[in-house]
């Protein structure tokens, strides 16, 4: 903990349930960690630990995460889709006449 507080200049800055949430659901995605991992009384106590809180520290639930996560596949359908729309001649008219196929 004293390298924490050093390292970040003696102070934890205002808290951040949006960037908590976020760090969280880049951890679930990243390890391949199963939505409900949020919810054991393990993985509760270890964050109330943590987070030295004068309040209670707020996990959002498997629901939650699940769906953050369908979110984030959406957007990238969305993306995806946004990408490939900007294409403005097929792919056919891109290969040269004399291409062999």
């Amino acid at each position: 903990m004293v390298f924490f507080l050093a390292k970040n200049g003696g102070t934890q800055g205002e808290w951040d349930q949006g960037k908590f949430e976020e760090l969280l659901l880049e951890w679930i995605i990243a390890c391949d960690q199963p939505f409900d991992e949020v919810e054991k009384p393990e993985f509760k106590k270890l964050m109330e630990y943590t987070s030295h809180r004068a309040q209670p520290l707020k996990l959002p639930g498997r629901n939650g995460i699940k769906r953050r996560v369908v979110d984030l596949g959406e957007d990238g359908i969305n993306e995806t889709k946004i990408m490939f729309a900007v294409r403005t001649r097929p792919f056919t008219e891109a290969i040269p006449s004399n291409h062999a196929t």
